[in-house]
């Protein structure tokens, strides 16, 4: 009795390894994106069902994001057995959006699109973390502001020196002609 006990939870935790790697979400959208107040982005991902020996059913949505909005082009989709699905959205930054840094999740939740009589259905979910910095337009214009200014010294800077050294050529030569 012992024996058979081992077995069927070796053959548990066999099924539950092949269905955790039977998932994977890889191109995530940036992990670090800034954006100003009302401006948006369109991001993909994929789904990787590579070593699933069923044809999945997935969900995507995200998490602790608000007020921004997210928004998928399909509600969801099957990704064929050992295939691979991309998936597009679009990320929308709202006029009234606080300026700040917002951490969320994008989660995927797959699962055998049929399910076998008598076998439960595990559904595998995958949280990939992102951030998004929400600036607001004066910031962005002070930054590129500053960049212009930094920009415009060193390139007084440089024809100063160039003036300089033109300036000391001419006063030695001076110099030589005079001894």
């Amino acid at each position: 009795m012992k024996l058979f006990k081992t077995f069927i939870i070796v053959c548990i935790f066999l099924v539950k390894i092949q269905a955790v790697n039977a998932l994977a979400v890889t191109k995530p959208i940036p992990s670090n994106i800034t954006l100003k107040n009302g401006e948006s982005l369109q991001f993909n991902f994929d789904i990787q069902a590579v070593t699933s020996k069923e044809d999945l059913i997935c969900t995507y949505s995200t998490h602790d994001l608000k007020p921004l909005i997210i928004n998928f082009n399909e509600e969801k989709s099957v990704v064929k057995a050992g295939g691979i699905k991309e998936i597009f959205g679009t990320i929308e930054i709202p006029f009234h959006a606080s300026v700040k840094e917002y951490i969320g999740n994008l989660i995927v939740s797959c699962e055998p699109v049929t399910g076998t009589e008598g076998v439960s259905i595990i559904a595998q979910t995958i949280e990939v973390p992102f951030r998004i910095n929400v600036i607001n337009i004066e910031e962005s214009y002070k930054k590129g502001f500053i960049e212009i200014l930094i920009i415009i010294t060193i390139s007084v800077l440089l024809i100063l020196y160039k003036f300089k050294s033109k300036t000391t050529q001419k006063q030695q030569k001076k110099k030589k002609l005079m001894i």
